[in-house]
């Protein structure tokens, strides 16, 4: 495996900040990830210790002895999952596949190219196992971090807690909505999965599927993000059944999502346009539960669909 990036900074700062502890913590890991931990002892025989942090709290430990150290030039080591003492642990104790190595060899090589610099990152891994496991997310990610830590570009922004707390939305779920427009109709059921992807870590993407309340297929898109200009939720939602654009924009309060939006108000058959509410209410990590509501004509709210959300697998 091996991975090559263009960074805005020359050979001796990128250097820097691959053998700088303190520099260390700022940058590496995936998105949303801390280092907590970081010993650096950048020489030949020397080791490295790290403890990176999930979002969700779980903490993996790695270390490494640095074979060669070439100031401004090339680094190499080895590279191995650990317990907090520096033991050697088996990969597969931190979820990894029973095929990946109990040790790797990195290696890090700085060239200086157009004022900055071309860095190299390779793993004796291969590509596959390498894509499978997530290690080439994990690393693209990370020099995602380095590239924006030595120089962002005017538009990259680091994610901040709220885009963090959208990682909860993640994976795959199945969902059991009901539906009634009008008080005291009996409710339509209908079912449904969805997937939820990230998009890098600053976006969410959640593809539905299911089937209409007056029958037939519908599929759907909800993206949602967090702009910190405005400290508000955003996002968009769009339908196979419908050619209007959803726009959101909300706020959080604990574990409750309010989305306002404005679209063709159902109650006079899209003949007018309505202002209304996404409610999304984490019960737990594995259940939530979308509320949808209409302002009527009075300035009242009137809930029209609930539909609940469960973690699959």
């Amino acid at each position: 495996m091996e991975l090559t990036r263009y960074l805005a900074a020359p050979p001796d700062a990128v250097f820097a900040a691959w053998t700088q502890p303190e520099r260390i913590a700022q940058w590496w890991g995936p998105h949303g990830f801390t280092t907590p931990v970081c010993a650096v002892d950048p020489r030949p025989g020397g080791a490295w210790h790290f403890r990176m942090r999930s979002p969700e709290g779980q903490d993996y430990w790695c270390k490494g002895i640095y074979r060669e150290i070439v100031p401004g030039e090339r680094i190499v080591s080895t590279d191995f999952f650990s317990d907090p003492e520096g033991n050697v642990v088996s990969p597969t104790q931190y979820g990894m596949s029973p095929d990946w190595p109990e040790q790797l060899l990195v290696t890090v090589t700085f060239a200086a190219q157009d004022g900055g610099t071309r860095l190299t990152v390779g793993q004796n891994v291969s590509d596959a196992l390498a894509e499978e496991s997530g290690a080439v997310q994990g690393w693209s990610e990370s020099l995602e971090r380095l590239a924006a830590h030595l120089g962002p570009c005017p538009m990259s922004t680091e994610p901040q807690l709220e885009h963090l707390w959208l990682r909860r939305l993640l994976g795959e779920w199945t969902s059991e909505a009901e539906m009634a427009m009008e008080p005291g109709q009996t409710p339509a059921t209908f079912l449904g999965t969805e997937s939820v992807r990230a998009l890098g870590g600053l976006w969410v993407l959640a593809e539905g599927r299911g089937d209409m309340p007056g029958g037939g297929a519908m599929a759907t898109v909800m993206t949602l993000g967090y702009d910190p200009s405005r400290q508000r939720y955003v996002g968009t939602f769009v339908g196979s059944m419908m050619t209007h654009l959803w726009l959101y924009e909300g706020t959080l309060q604990g574990n409750v999502l309010t989305l306002d939006t404005e679209g063709p108000n159902p109650l006079t058959g899209g003949q007018t346009m309505a202002r209304f509410q996404d409610v999304i209410t984490f019960e737990s990590d594995d259940h939530r539960v979308l509320t949808s509501a209409v302002r009527t004509d009075d300035g009242t709210w009137r809930q029209f669909m609930t539909a609940h959300y469960r973690r699959r697998g």
